[in-house]
C-alpha cells in the first residue's frame, strides 16, 4: 500500500471519466431556505426502475420498495384486494405485449403462476423477504480495527462522522463564529486537520496517522486512482465504486451536488476539477479509504478478496428476477387500488360533465354590473396546482356555483427574484428548474405605472434595525461574551420565551417583513425593477439606481400574453379574477420552506401573486395585450391572494386601488372564502387531530392557528402526503370529485392549444416537478434512513442553511422528516408512483413524448404512469409506446374468488 501515488498516473483518464459519471448521479439537495422536494433517484432515471434497484441495492443498501411485511398488512387490512392484484398481472402482461412488438418475442410468464406468486408472498406467516445482494466492499465495512477508548464506535460510523462534521465547519455559512481556514480548498482542508485530530484511533499511533495524511496528495483524483489501483478495481467498476463511497456521504454529496449545479468551475459545465466541491468530497472519502488500508495490512488484501469475489460473483450469478418481479407486482398492485377508482371516476364523470365548465375561448366581455350567467362566471379564482388546493377549491365552488377555480403552478409565470427593501439578498420565486429573469423590489407606488423608489430613509432605517439585531445576534453567541451575557441579561429572557411557549392563535409575522413595523410593511408594494441581470449589476435595493431596464408596457405586455396564454383563463373574463398563492404556517420548524410553494423556491406565493394581479390590473399594460389582441374589460379586475395551508385561510390584498364598483363583489368573496375554509377545515379536521373532528368552526379554526404556531408542533400540516395523480384537463373532468387532497390539478385544454405549445409546457416543466415531489415522498417512505431527514425532534441546523443533523453527528440528512409521512402509528404517506392523467388526443402525446426523450424515459422506465383522458370512456395507459385501455380484463373462474 506505500507504491509512490505517482504510478497511478496512467490510469487518469478512466478515473476522471468515472469520477464524473458518479458525479453526476448525485441529485442536488436545495438549502433549508430555499427548500424544494426533488427526486433523489433523478440521477439514475435514464434507466429502468427495476434495474436501478438492482443497483443501488449494493451500492448503499436501499431496496426502493417497502418490505414484504407491509404489502401483507395492506392486503390482511383489505386496502389490497385480489382485484388488484389481478390488475396488476394483467398490466404486467400487456407491457410484456408491448415491449415485444417493439423489441421481438419475449414471451411473459403465464399469469396464473404470477398471481400465486403475489399470494404466497401476501399469506405467508411471518418471514417471506427476499435475500437481499451484497454490499459492494468498502474498507469501512471490513476493517475491524481499534474502536475510541471505551466507546465501540464502528469505522463506517466514524468516517462519516469524521467527514460529515468537516464539512459541516468548512461549508458554515455565518451560524459558526470559527470555521476552517477559508484560503483551502475542501480536501485540502481536511488534509490539514486530519494529521492533528487526536481523536481517532490507530494501529500505529498518531505518528502514522499525522505520517500517512502528511503523504496524500495534494490532487484529490489521484488519491482516488491510488485506492483503486491497489484494490485492483477493473476500469468496468470504477463508476460504481466512486458512487458507492459517494452514497457512504450522500448528504454532503448532495449539498455539494447543488454547489456544482449553481457554481460550475471555471473550466467549464462537467469538468471535474479541484474546484469542484463534489469531486473534492470523494477525494476525502477515498482518503479515508487510504488511511485504512495503511493502518492495517491485513486489511488490503482482504479487499482485494472482496473484489474478486464480487466480480466471480457478478459473471455467475443466479438471476434474481423472479423474486425482483414479484416485489414490483406488488408495489403494481398497492398502485393499482388507487388508481382503478379514480380511472373507473373519471370516466364516470366525463359522460355528465357540468355544463358552466364546458365553454371555450369565446369574445371576451361581461362588466362589473353584469349578473352572473352560465357563461360569465362571478368570480374566477386561479391556484396553484399543489395537492392542498383541491379540496378547497372544491369547497370553494360548493359555496358558489358562480365561482370558477383554475389551477396553474404557483409561481404563475412570472420568474422573479425578490429583493425586499434594505436588503441586497435576492431570493428566487420559482421552480428548481427555472432561474428568475426579473427582479422584483418594493416600493411605496404602483407595480409599474407611476411607480416611485421606496423611502430611502425607510431603507436605511431597515438596514440600521437588521444590522442591531446581528450585532446582538453576535454578542449573545460570542464564546467570550456566553456566561457573562447569561448572567447578567438571561433572566429577561424568561417572559418572552414563556409568551412564546404559550398556546397562541395570532397571526404570524413574516421573515420578509424582519426590521419593519407592522404600519411600515403595510404600505409597500411591489414593483418590477427590471431584468435579474440589471439588479444583480446595481445592487438592488429598491433605489432609484434600479430602473426598469427597458420593461415598459410593450415588452410587459408580450411577457404577460405568454402567461395568460399558458395560464388558460378561459373568456369571457369574470369581473373579479382571484390569483391565490399559497403557503403554510409553522413555527420552529427548520423544514418550514418545504411546505410553501415549492414552485416558488421554496417561499410563499405571495410575491408572484401580487406581481402579477398588479401588472394585470396596470394601464400600460392592457394597453399591450389589446394592442395583441388579447383585451382585457375594463370591468373586469385582478386581486391577489394568499392561501395559508395549515389554517386554510385566504388573505387578500388590495394593492391596487379595486373600482367602487367592485367593492360588493370583493366583500362577497371574503365571505365566500370564509366559507369554503370551513368547510375545508371540516373535511380534513379528522386527520389532523382525531379530536378535532366535529368541532364547531371556530373552536377548529382557532386550533389550526395555534397549531401553527406552537413551537413543539411536529405535524403543524401534512404538506404534500398522500401525492398520487396529477391531471391536466378541464375542470369539468374533475369538477365536484372528492380527489382527497391527492391530486395536482392543471388546467388544460387542448382544442385551444392547436401547435401543442401549452401541453409541451406542461409535460416538461409542472408534471416532472409534480414527479420530483411524488419521488421524495416516496424515497423518504421506503427508505426513510438514507432518504428521509429523520425525527424533528433531534434535528440540529447545520451551517445556517446548508441542512440538519439527526442529533450531533452523522451524515447531513436530506429528504423529509419522519414525522411528514408517519403519524406515529402508521404511515400518512401511501409510496405510489405518480399517475399522470392528460386530456388530450393520443396523437397530441405521442407528439410531445417524441420530442422530449427525458420525459418519455421517465414513463417508459417506470418511474410514473401516464394515462389517456378520452372526452368520453375509459382512460387509456401508456405501455411502450402504445395505448392500451383501462379497465377490468375477465378472469378465469378461480379467481373470481374474493
Amino acid at each position: 500500500m506505500n507504491a509512490p501515488f505517482e504510478s497511478v498516473t496512467g490510469r487518469m483518464r478512466s478515473i476522471t471519466a468515472a469520477i464524473e459519471a458518479a458525479s453526476a448521479r448525485i441529485v442536488p439537495s436545495w438549502p433549508l431556505d430555499r427548500l424544494i422536494a426533488v427526486n433523489p433517484y433523478e440521477g439514475h432515471a435514464d434507466k429502468p426502475i427495476a434495474e436501478v434497484r438492482r443497483r443501488l441495492d449494493p451500492l448503499c443498501g436501499t431496496s426502493m420498495l417497502m418490505p414484504r411485511a407491509w404489502y401483507r398488512e395492506e392486503w390482511r387490512a383489505g386496502r389490497l384486494g385480489r382485484a388488484d392484484l389481478v390488475a396488476a398481472v394483467d398490466l404486467w402482461q400487456d407491457e410484456a405485449a408491448a415491449k415485444a412488438q417493439r423489441s421481438g418475442p419475449l414471451p411473459p410468464p403465464p399469469s396464473d403462476a404470477l398471481l400465486d406468486s403475489l399470494l404466497a408472498a401476501l399469506e405467508t406467516a411471518g418471514g417471506g423477504e427476499p435475500l437481499r445482494p451484497s454490499r459492494l466492499p468498502l474498507a469501512t465495512a471490513l476493517a475491524d480495527g481499534p474502536h475510541l477508548p471505551g466507546q465501540p464506535v464502528r469505522w463506517a460510523d466514524l468516517v462519516v462522522h469524521q467527514v460529515s462534521q468537516h464539512c459541516a465547519a468548512w461549508f458554515d455559512d455565518g451560524q459558526s463564529a470559527w470555521r476552517p481556514h477559508a484560503g483551502a480548498a475542501l480536501y485540502g482542508s481536511w488534509r490539514e486537520r486530519i494529521a492533528f485530530d487526536r481523536g481517532l484511533p490507530s494501529n500505529h499511533g498518531r505518528l502514522g496517522i499525522r505520517g500517512c495524511a502528511a503523504a496524500l496528495p495534494s490532487d484529490p483524483r489521484v488519491v482516488i486512482a491510488a485506492v483503486a489501483d491497489a484494490l485492483g478495481i477493473a476500469d468496468a467498476e470504477l463508476e460504481s465504486w466512486c458512487e458507492a463511497l459517494l452514497l457512504d456521504v450522500g448528504g454532503w454529496a448532495a449539498a455539494c451536488a447543488y454547489r456544482r449545479r449553481h457554481a460550475m468551475p471555471a473550466t467549464g459545465p462537467g469538468m471535474p476539477t479541484a474546484a469542484d466541491p463534489i469531486v473534492e468530497l470523494l477525494g476525502i472519502r477515498a482518503g479515508w479509504e487510504w488511511l485504512l488500508l495503511n493502518d492495517d495490512p491485513s486489511l488490503a488484501e482482504r479487499l482485494r478478496a472482496a473484489w474478486r469475489e464480487r466480480a466471480h460473483a457478478h459473471a455467475h450469478a443466479s438471476s434474481a428476477m423472479d423474486e425482483d418481479r414479484v416485489d414490483w407486482l406488488l408495489q403494481s398492485a398497492i398502485e393499482q387500488a388507487y388508481s382503478r377508482p379514480l380511472c373507473a371516476a373519471l370516466a364516470a364523470h366525463a359522460d355528465d360533465p357540468q355544463p358552466w365548465f364546458r365553454e371555450t375561448a369565446a369574445s371576451v366581455g361581461g362588466q362589473a354590473g353584469d349578473a352572473p350567467s352560465a357563461r360569465v362566471p362571478a368570480v374566477q379564482a386561479l391556484f396553484c396546482i399543489d395537492v392542498r388546493s383541491e379540496p378547497f377549491r372544491r369547497a370553494l365552488e360548493a359555496a358558489d356555483p358562480a365561482i370558477r377555480t383554475y389551477g396553474f403552478a404557483g409561481f404563475f409565470g412570472v420568474p422573479v427574484a425578490h429583493v425586499p427593501l434594505g436588503t441586497q439578498v435576492a431570493s428566487p420565486r420559482v421552480p428548481g428548474l427555472l432561474s428568475a429573469a426579473l427582479c422584483v423590489t418594493q416600493t411605496l407606488g404602483s407595480t409599474v405605472e407611476g411607480a416611485v423608489a421606496a423611502d430611502p430613509l425607510l431603507g436605511a432605517l431597515r438596514q440600521r434595525r437588521l444590522q442591531g439585531q446581528r450585532r446582538w445576534a453576535t454578542l449573545r453567541s460570542a464564546a467570550a461574551s456566553t456566561f457573562g451575557f447569561v448572567e447578567s441579561i438571561g433572566l429577561s429572557y424568561a417572559g418572552k420565551l414563556l409568551k412564546d411557549s404559550l398556546p397562541s392563535a395570532a397571526r404570524q409575522g413574516r421573515w420578509e417583513d424582519n426590521g419593519l413595523r407592522p404600519d411600515e410593511a403595510a404600505k409597500l408594494r411591489l414593483r418590477l425593477a427590471g431584468t435579474a441581470e440589471a439588479c444583480a449589476a446595481h445592487g438592488a435595493d429598491g433605489g432609484d439606481d434600479v430602473a426598469p431596464a427597458g420593461m415598459d408596457g410593450v415588452e410587459l405586455a408580450s411577457r404577460i400574453l405568454a402567461v395568460l396564454g399558458a395560464i388558460g383563463l378561459q373568456a369571457p373574463l369574470a369581473p373579479l379574477v382571484l390569483i391565490a398563492g399559497h403557503g403554510s404556517q409553522t413555527r420552529n420548524n427548520a423544514h418550514a420552506a418545504g411546505l410553501d410553494c415549492g414552485a416558488c423556491g421554496g417561499h410563499t406565493g405571495e410575491v408572484n401573486a401580487r406581481l402579477l394581479a398588479g401588472l394585470l390590473n396596470d394601464t400600460q399594460v392592457r394597453a399591450g395585450l389589446a394592442a395583441r389582441g388579447t383585451a382585457i374589460p375594463e370591468g373586469t379586475w385582478f386581486i391577489a391572494g394568499l392561501h395559508n395551508t395549515t389554517t386554510d385561510e385566504v388573505t387578500l390584498f388590495e394593492d391596487t386601488a379595486l373600482p367602487a364598483s367592485h367593492a360588493g363583489a370583493v366583500a362577497r368573496l371574503s365571505a365566500q372564502l370564509h366559507a369554503a375554509g370551513d368547510a375545508a377545515r371540516e373535511a380534513r379536521a379528522p386527520s389532523v387531530s382525531p379530536g378535532l373532528a366535529g368541532a364547531a368552526p371556530s373552536r377548529l379554526l382557532h386550533e389550526l392557528r395555534v397549531r401553527g404556531n406552537d413551537w413543539a408542533q411536529t405535524r403543524p400540516e401534512w404538506g404534500l402526503a398522500g401525492n398520487a395523480a396529477f391531471i391536466a384537463a378541464p375542470r369539468a373532468r374533475t369538477a365536484r370529485l372528492d380527489l382527497k387532497g391527492r391530486a395536482f390539478l392543471h388546467d388544460y385544454h387542448w382544442a385551444d392549444d392547436p401547435d401543442l405549445a401549452v401541453l409541451e409546457l406542461i409535460m416538461i416543466a409542472p408534471l416532472v416537478v409534480a414527479n420530483w415531489i411524488n419521488l421524495q415522498y416516496y424515497a423518504s417512505t421506503v427508505d426513510p434512513v438514507r432518504y428521509g431527514s429523520g425525527n424533528k425532534l433531534l434535528h440540529n441546523v447545520v451551517g445556517g442553511n446548508i441542512g440538519v443533523f439527526e442529533g450531533n453527528g452523522g451524515d447531513l440528512r436530506i429528504g423529509l422528516p419522519w414525522q411528514s409521512v408517519h403519524d406515529g402509528e402508521r404511515f400518512r404517506h401511501v409510496p405510489l408512483r405518480l399517475h399522470a392523467l392528460i386530456e388530450a388526443p393520443a396523437a397530441a402525446i405521442d407528439t410531445i413524448l417524441s420530442r422530449q426523450p427525458h420525459v418519455r424515459a421517465l414513463i417508459e422506465h417506470g418511474w410514473m404512469h401516464l394515462l389517456r383522458l378520452p372526452e368520453r370512456g375509459a382512460p387509456q395507459r401508456y405501455l411502450s409506446g402504445t395505448w392500451v385501455a383501462e379497465g377490468p380484463r375477465p378472469m378465469a373462474a378461480d379467481q373470481t374468488a374474493s
